[in-house]
């Protein structure tokens, strides 16, 4: 039987402040600079909204950066693998065994 991770409200708001307001500024600017890149190219309607084929451009760009942003938080947060010690032989734990 599972159940739900618990956490608490220090952790969830230090993940929110160390983690996703960071991130969330960072998707501010990127978004902002790809409509700057988009005016500057040209496509633009009339109105000044976005043509659908730079809005499907703008959606794929950042799918990969939420993708590449997943893969580095779950680095970055993910367990780290236990390496178990490899044992040293001595030479005291067969003293007396043997014949010399």
């Amino acid at each position: 039987r599972s159940t739900w991770p618990r956490l608490r409200i220090d952790q969830i708001m230090g993940f929110a402040w160390k983690i996703l307001f960071g991130l969330g500024l960072f998707n501010i600017f990127l978004v902002a600079v790809e409509f700057m890149v988009a005016v500057e190219l040209g496509h633009t309607k009339d109105d000044g909204s976005l043509t659908t084929e730079y809005m499907l451009i703008m959606a794929a760009v950042n799918w990969m950066v939420t993708i590449i942003a997943f893969v580095i938080l779950a680095n970055f947060v993910g367990k780290k693998k236990y390496h178990r010690p490899e044992p040293i032989a001595s030479p005291l734990a067969n003293m007396g065994i043997g014949g010399d």
